[in-house]
């Protein structure tokens, strides 16, 4: 597991964890791509030309699947040697709400970090990915929304 950073300058949120250096967080949310449980802002989307395909994560799991890897190897392509190399990116975990507050921020983190680490794999330098948590922070009380509460959000850094 990798250990989180301090946060700089304040700009984590409480309950919030940070594997890189954090970024000022953008203005705005954008429009996003629901891709299973990889979230991708449409701009990087429409800019890697994506498929729209699941990539899900198992309840207490970190691991991707194949979908995900697939995904995530355009993904990591776009950002080495195509339109976005000279982009950074952001790249969140989340949970569903089951376990505590510091077991699911862990998770996420555990999430984040795995995308992360496999766009690295692939050729992405590190410096250009944050990867954070937010843990259960943003997921729904109804058990049937558990399944896309698992999920990664992936978003240019601003």
């Amino acid at each position: 597991m990798h250990q989180p950073s301090a946060p700089i300058d304040g700009e984590l949120e409480p309950g919030e964890l940070s594997a890189t250096r954090p970024r000022q967080p953008s203005a705005g949310e954008p429009e996003s791509l629901v891709t299973g449980n990889l979230v991708i802002a449409d701009n990087v989307v429409d800019a890697c030309l994506l498929p729209k395909d699941e990539a899900l994560f198992a309840y207490d799991s970190a691991k991707l699947s194949e979908k995900a890897e697939r995904t995530l190897a355009l993904l990591a392509r776009c950002f080495d040697t195509g339109p976005m190399r000279y982009q950074d990116l952001l790249v969140t975990g989340h949970t569903d709400p089951r376990g505590s507050d510091e077991y699911n921020l862990d998770l996420g983190l555990e999430r984040a970090v795995a995308v992360r680490d496999y766009l690295v794999d692939e050729g992405v330098e590190d410096f250009r990915i944050e990867a954070r948590s937010v843990g259960e922070r943003r997921a729904s009380n109804d058990p049937e929304d558990w399944d896309d509460d698992r999920k990664v959000e992936i978003q240019l850094a601003s």
